[in-house]
């Protein structure tokens, strides 16, 4: 019977006790791993793959993020035990491993080098190093094309005339082509305006939902968030909250409503992801419904919802 307090809320414990049950020297490492680094135990995807008994046990913050995975394997030169993370980052890989990737002879040996290298974010960081696709999110809602007046070379000719009154009446038989050309100015400067108050609204503060599909079915992180663009810089307003449906925050569920809705009515605009929202895998602004959505990790995207009304 696996101890409680290593395994998580969100885990389906029988999935869990299969897997270490199956391998003891993983249930030794997983065990280990959890005491030293605060971690919690959480079935692999492959549990629920219909590959048999899975090889591997993933590893879960408290507040809910998974963060990497746990494994033995054997090979010529003897056992060894690794753990996978996108955390990691070596110069190359080794005979084990990948570069996302540590492996040791001994477990002792394995979580002395996690430590050494800083490979286990803590808590209150595990988000922070999430927050590419936010990123993408915020900046989605932002328009970078600066307006531009431009003329061809002729009616710049004509305009210097005019100023320089070497040819003051040739300006005037030009004037509906340069009224054209600003007005289509004009129309740019405007958006740009109107786009830099859409993006301070989003960047001011946003309720942020980050959809995980590390497994068989999605899981969602839900938080408060809000964006400094000049620094580049996420900073989180509020708790993290981890759930397996969206339904079970009240304040989002109108809002889930509206943009389900939206892209069950829009399936041949946009292919429905693989989420409740039915939200696409986009770094995109859907004026619509007022929300943006961006990604660069593999396994996740975020949905940001703006805390201000347009």
């Amino acid at each position: 019977m696996i101890h409680q307090k290593f395994l998580s809320e969100f885990a389906d414990t029988n999935l869990v006790e299969q897997t270490l049950n199956n391998s003891p020297r993983l249930a030794n490492l997983a065990f280990e791993f959890c005491n030293k680094f605060n971690m919690k135990l959480i079935e692999h995807p492959s549990s629920h793959a219909g590959m048999g008994v899975p090889k591997k046990i993933n590893v879960i913050t408290n507040s809910g993020v998974t963060i990497g995975a746990l494994s033995t394997g054997e090979d010529s030169d003897g056992e060894y035990y690794i753990y996978h993370s996108n955390f990691i980052s070596k110069e190359r890989s080794s005979k084990r491993s990948d570069s996302r990737s540590r492996d040791a002879g001994k477990i002792n040996t394995l979580l002395r080098a996690l430590a050494k290298y800083n490979d286990i974010p803590p808590e209150h960081t595990v988000m922070t190093k999430l927050t590419g696709g936010l990123r993408y999110a915020y900046r989605a809602t932002q328009i970078t094309d600066k307006p531009r007046l431009e003329v061809t070379n002729d009616l710049a000719i004509t305009m210097a005339e005019y100023i320089l009154k070497i040819n003051e009446d040739n300006l005037t038989n030009n004037l509906n082509d340069l009224k054209v050309r600003y007005d289509e100015y004009a129309k740019q400067k405007a958006k740009n305006e109107k786009g830099r108050a859409l993006f301070e609204r989003f960047a001011e503060g946003s309720t942020s939902i980050c959809i995980f599909n590390t497994g068989r079915t999605p899981y969602y992180v839900v938080c408060d968030t809000a964006y400094d663009a000049k620094k580049d810089e996420i900073t989180f307003t509020g708790q993290h909250k981890r759930v397996k449906s969206l339904s079970e925050v009240p304040e989002l569920v109108s809002d889930v409503a509206i943009i389900k809705a939206y892209f069950d009515t829009h399936r041949n605009e946009h292919d429905g992801g693989n989420n409740e929202l039915g939200v696409p895998r986009r770094d995109k602004y859907y004026e619509d419904i007022d929300i943006a959505t961006g990604y660069s990790e593999s396994e996740l995207m975020w949905v940001i919802l703006p805390k201000k009304a347009p």
